[in-house]
């Protein structure tokens, strides 16, 4: 099989392959990220307003620093927000004397090559970037939290905020402490959920300083994807979030929300983390270097101590052999004392208003993914059956051959009923049209067994607590301006990511991808409705402009906005659930006893 010129068992070159996912999936009450010393370093500090008469100059509680101008916007790129011992929580960047002059991004946390990501070898990477207007103002907030699964990625030069910032918002985009060395679960630890903590103190940086940049520290939007969708939500779900942050956009987030516990709970017969992936890490890099990690060894000392290649080799080799894709925030923790669900369920969360969504075919991303790691995975109905059985294994209580059968014969009676997708599989290598019931059989299970149903669950325990706006991203036709689409033929719809074009291209580069009229009036139409959240709590305008299209709040109707470029419009909720099986999903198949 020949896929444009690229091998049979490759799918993509391994190396572009890496860096296009990339760009789609990169993606305590002190507020100082669990860490007393975090705030010591800046108490009392609040930027003072009116201090440089040159816009492009920002006086900060850490010194000042000069930025440039481009694109309509002052950019100011790479400033160093925190520090942090390896395996210890954060603290605010020291005060610096002299003027910095900014000029690109700081370097992205460490991580190995992964399909969210490029190697980084960089310890020191608690970096963020501001884009502003360049008229002054008090400009409302967005902080981005980028995704990758939380085990790659960074805030750096793929998310382009101009739009955004023409819309009258100050943008945030920031580094985080990312696998192992942001999330290693262990009791041993000082710490845990490190990034989590980077996250908070970009946050309280944002507090204190983002008057200097024009920005209104009492109205901030966290907006995320992915991970850093999931981000979002353990932000509300945390005691010490509180005041940090005002209103939540959750974009694919809404996966794994009953996290794991940093322990067991034996009466529950529930694994925590430590015993499911941190101690196994950890066992892993005591095995590799036993001169510095001995069994006697503090592992506070033991992780210090170690070469940074050791902890990234010993993760990855965790992961790939559990078949772990991602790694995941862990509760019973100060910052998580509990999971998001049960915060959300209880009503103890941070209230703000909450926009949340999801994409309607969220797996095709993951689909590709698996098929490029190891096509024989799909090569027939027993390999399949094997791949889906390990992508739910997280659940021990699931009849992982039942949803296979079942979501097999929906794949095949939905191909049948698609005369595009029929098409499309025609003009395809005959290879692809004999795996490919495997492959979208896989791929509607990760949308809606991880991603729809749990978005709409958490719909539901927001909707009497604060004001909720749900969405469903429609458009399949966002695949046409995805790079990932012109290296294969296997079709794709609105896959997972397939968003942030829309929202974080600017308009020339919205046209270098080859976006249609209608597809870049369909972004300014989402850039109005996120950026009207942010201004207003609520995606409508209240400013007496119109909106294309009114978002209903989710509520009693529980209609929701179904988002697509030929047009968007109010539905029921009904329909989404319809779509997504999640009546199946309320009373799943499970092991008989």
């Amino acid at each position: 099989m020949s896929l444009h010129g690229k091998s049979t068992y490759g799918l993509f070159s391994n190396t572009l392959s890496i860096s296009l996912l990339a760009v789609f999936l990169s993606g305590c009450l002190s507020g100082g990220g669990g860490s007393s010393s975090s705030v010591a370093s800046g108490a009392g500090c609040m930027t003072p307003l009116d201090e440089s008469a040159d816009p492009l100059t920002a006086v900060t509680c850490q010194g000042t620093f000069a930025g440039t101008s481009e694109g309509g916007m002052h950019a100011f790129r790479g400033i160093r927000y925190g520090e942090a011992e390896r395996f210890s929580a954060p603290v605010l960047s020291p005060a610096h004397e002299e003027v910095v002059q900014l000029n690109d991004f700081g370097d992205s946390c460490a991580q190995p090559e992964t399909t969210f990501g490029q190697p980084s070898t960089t310890e020191d990477c608690l970096f963020l970037n501001v884009y502003g207007p360049e008229e002054p103002g008090d400009y409302p907030v967005m902080v981005w939290i980028h995704g990758g699964a939380l085990l790659g990625g960074q805030g750096g030069a793929e998310y382009e905020p101009q739009r955004l910032v023409a819309q009258g918002i100050v943008v945030v985009t920031l580094n985080y402490r990312l696998g192992a060395l942001g999330f290693l679960p262990h009791s041993d630890l000082e710490e845990n959920n490190l990034g989590l903590q980077d996250q908070q103190l970009a946050l309280q940086w944002i507090q204190q300083n983002i008057r200097a940049f024009d920005g209104d520290p009492d109205n901030v939007t966290i907006f995320g994807e992915s991970a850093g969708g999931h981000s979002v939500l353990s932000h509300v779900a945390s005691p010490s979030a509180a005041g940090l942050f005002h209103r939540a956009i959750v974009q694919s987030g809404s996966y794994n929300g009953d996290q794991l516990p940093l322990n067991d709970v034996s009466d529950l017969d529930l694994l925590g983390g430590e015993t499911l992936i941190g101690d196994p890490i950890v066992q892993r890099i005591r095995q590799k270097a036993p001169e510095i990690c001995t069994d006697e060894t503090p592992l506070q000392d033991c992780l210090r101590q170690v070469d940074l290649e050791v902890i990234l080799a010993s993760q990855s080799e965790v992961l790939a052999e559990r078949k772990i894709e991602s790694v995941l925030p862990v509760s019973q923790t100060p910052l998580l004392p509990v999971s998001i669900n049960s915060a959300l369920r209880s009503g103890d969360f941070n209230r703000v208003p909450v926009m949340m969504g999801s994409n309607l075919d969220e797996g095709d991303l993951f689909m590709l993914v698996a098929v490029t790691n190891d096509l024989i995975a799909f090569y027939n109905e027993g390999n399949y059956r094997s791949t889906v059985a390990s992508l739910i294994k997280q659940n021990r209580l699931l009849d992982s051959d039942t949803i296979a059968t079942d979501y097999l014969a929906l794949a095949r009676d939905q191909i049948a009923n698609n005369p595009q997708r029929q098409a499309e599989l025609a003009s395809a290598p005959p290879i692809i049209g004999m795996i490919y019931p495997y492959l979208y059989a896989y791929s509607l299970i990760v949308t809606d067994w991880r991603f729809a149903c749990p978005n709409d669950r958490q719909w539901t325990l927001l909707q009497d607590k604060v004001d909720t706006y749900g969405y469903w991203f429609t458009d399949r036709q966002s695949a046409s301006i995805s790079p990932l689409s012109q290296l294969t033929d296997i079709p794709l719809g609105a896959g997972h990511a397939f968003e942030l074009p829309f929202l974080l291209n600017s308009a020339e580069t919205l046209l270098d991808k080859g976006a249609s009229e209608g597809q870049q009036i369909f972004a300014d139409r989402l850039v109005e409705y996120w950026s009207n959240f942010a201004k207003y709590g609520d995606p409508n305008s209240t400013d007496g402009s119109a909106v294309a299209v009114e978002w209903p709040r989710y509520g009693i109707e529980a209609n929701i906005i179904k988002l697509k470029s030929d047009g968007s419009e109010s539905v029921a909720v009904s329909e989404y659930r319809a779509v997504h099986n999640c009546a199946y999903w309320e009373a799943p198949p499970l092991i008989a006893e």
